[in-house]
């Protein structure tokens, strides 16, 4: 608004984490009048402005006062802004669906882009910064690595090489050993600021003690973490068997043995990116990526503005043949039991 010198609108992504918005009707473009009435009536209308915008839209050229102030050229395109979550999937390089991002740091963090959506309370559904057609899904869980490096330090004495050749003792499954580690409050699933440890034995029951085996312990914390991310991805939308790649970034993406799981739970390619700036790149992509829409005067498909190359990759791991069908058959059960412990907690 400030460089276009007028008020600007919304566009779509950064809009439909307002939650107002009709997010599956009209592109996104359209706000629910029900809930926009509900949370602040006409004087939020005014707020809001009446409609949103795909994010790729050329809003118009910049305020005179920038050009005779600061030189700017009086044609520069001023391209509809997006939050910095929706960038970072621009800046990650996620170009179609069934490509997903995880951020593997204190808290860990999944986008995803989709064909479809069912929005919920599981986790954010958004549209998509660079395809007007599909979704952005965002998954936050408090216990990344607060859980892994608590597991580390108490079995491994904090020695991440060791943690590897223990993760690796143990088949996919973990031999039927589910763990669910929340040394901190979760906020997915919420446990209503409870934290605790629970874990469940082959058959099912509740084990109350750690399991005899440390290496089931290792493998418990990573497999329960990336299974959830598949459960609560499936529940918005994401269809895992169309997943094509994860970009892996954060502090424990450089450990090959947590990114195998991953590729294992997920059934695809696991790669890392050197960008640790993907809000403010993912920005300047969307930038160059509206200019070349404005001036084709049609949508162009982001892949043929910044190309998968531009990114960088390296491949760190494939998905071991069968492990898929394995973790498949094992959601069910270990979703029930993630259910079961949120609620214990929430009614402590």
């Amino acid at each position: 608004s400030i460089l276009l010198g007028q008020y600007a609108p919304i566009d779509t992504a950064d809009g439909s984490g307002t939650n107002l918005n009709r997010l599956l009707e009209q592109g996104g473009t359209t706000w629910c009048q029900r809930a926009v009435e509900h949370c602040g009536g006409s004087e939020l209308v005014s707020k809001l402005g009446r409609a949103m915008v795909p994010a790729h839209t050329c809003l118009g050229s910049i305020a005179p006062y920038f050009v005779a102030k600061y030189g700017f050229a009086s044609s520069c395109k001023i391209i509809a802004w997006s939050g910095d979550n929706p960038n970072s999937l621009a800046g990650l390089g996620l170009q179609e669906p069934g490509d997903l991002a995880v951020s593997l740091g204190t808290s860990d963090t999944m986008f995803t882009m989709m064909n479809s959506a069912t929005p919920g309370k599981d986790g954010h559904v958004l549209r998509n910064p660079i395809d007007p057609t599909s979704f952005m899904g965002m998954l936050c869980f408090k216990n990344g690595s607060l859980a892994r490096e608590e597991m580390a330090k108490n079995l491994c004495q904090g020695d991440w090489k060791t943690f590897g050749e223990m993760l690796k003792q143990t088949p996919p499954g973990n031999d039927g050993h589910v763990g669910l580690f929340y040394v901190s409050p979760e906020i997915t699933p919420t446990t209503g600021g409870q934290s605790g440890v629970q874990r469940y034995g082959p058959d099912g029951g509740r084990v109350e003690v750690p399991f005899n085996n440390p290496a089931h312990e290792v493998r418990a914390v990573v497999e329960g973490k990336f299974l959830a991310m598949r459960h609560y991805g499936e529940r918005i939308g994401m269809d895992v068997s169309t997943c094509k790649k994860i970009i892996a970034t954060g502090g424990a993406s450089n450990n090959a043995a947590i990114l195998q799981v991953m590729s294992d739970v997920f059934g695809c390619n696991v790669y890392t990116i050197e960008q640790s700036d993907s809000a403010s790149l993912g920005a300047a992509f969307r930038a160059l990526h509206g200019d070349r829409c404005d001036q084709a005067q049609v949508f162009v498909p982001f892949t043929e503005v910044v190309p998968s190359d531009a990114f960088g990759y390296t491949l760190m791991c494939t998905p071991t043949e069968g492990t898929s069908e394995v973790y498949g058959a094992l959601m069910p059960r270990f979703a029930q039991h993630q259910a079961d412990f949120a609620q214990s907690l929430r009614t402590n």
